[in-house]
């Protein structure tokens, strides 16, 4: 709600405002104990987090000052910054950012960086915002179709051409939705074509079953593959 003075007197430890218990059925079910001043730390987080979602910034920043984590996340991995790009709340989003805010680190739900939660928003102002940050999750601009971006993280270090983690999930993206650019950006970095994922299927497999012809004659496995 912003109130800040109510917000001060329940960080006070001489006021001992209780804090009640409750629980978010959206997502699973995770309780927040009842508690008064010094509140746990996974209180605190949650507090942030929902000032971040409604624009509060004077609160957000007092509960920075407090030592709350700016990338707290304690339902879910949901961090304040999530919250604030899904809600549109661009002001906020540069406050967390300039507050040691990570736009990469993806929730443990949906597994959707900043950018990702902006996306399922549909807040595109927020979008564009993020992608001009020094810190960009190469699947991002991979997923959103970002090619002039893809190619600067790709030559800033390659090794990004086997995003995710080495795992090849990029180049499979650009294969299922015949993006014939994307695959090449990728492939020319030196992903490699031959990465799998859990149930053994390749980007080649991939361009074929959707029916990319074009695209799958370039993944196409060699005899010395």
């Amino acid at each position: 709600m912003g109130l800040v003075e109510l917000v001060r007197q329940y960080l006070d430890p001489a006021v001992q405002l209780v804090s009640k218990s409750c629980s978010f059925p959206n997502p699973g079910q995770l309780k927040f104990p009842t508690s008064t001043a010094p509140h746990p730390d996974a209180t605190l987080q949650q507090a942030l987090v929902f000032a971040c979602m409604g624009g509060h910034r004077d609160v957000a920043e007092m509960l920075i000052t407090e030592g709350v984590d700016v990338n707290g996340g304690p339902r879910f991995g949901i961090r304040p910054i999530h919250e604030a790009t899904y809600q549109g709340q661009l002001e906020m989003v540069e406050f967390l950012l300039a507050h040691g805010a990570d736009p990469t680190l993806r929730d443990q739900k949906w597994e959707s960086t900043a950018i990702g939660w902006a996306d399922g928003g549909g807040q595109p102002t927020v979008i564009e915002h993020l992608f001009k940050q020094d810190r960009v999750d190469i699947l991002d601009a991979v997923e959103l179709k970002r090619y002039a971006i893809v190619e600067k993280l790709l030559k800033e270090d390659p090794t990004r051409a086997n995003a995710p983690n080495g795992k090849g999930g990029a180049l499979r993206f650009a294969a299922f939705h015949g993006d014939f650019k994307l695959a090449k950006l990728l492939l020319d970095a030196g992903a490699d074509a031959k990465l799998k994922n859990e149930n053994g299927h390749t980007a080649f497999d991939y361009a074929t079953k959707a029916g990319h012809t074009e695209l799958a004659e370039l993944l196409r496995p060699t005899s010395d593959s």
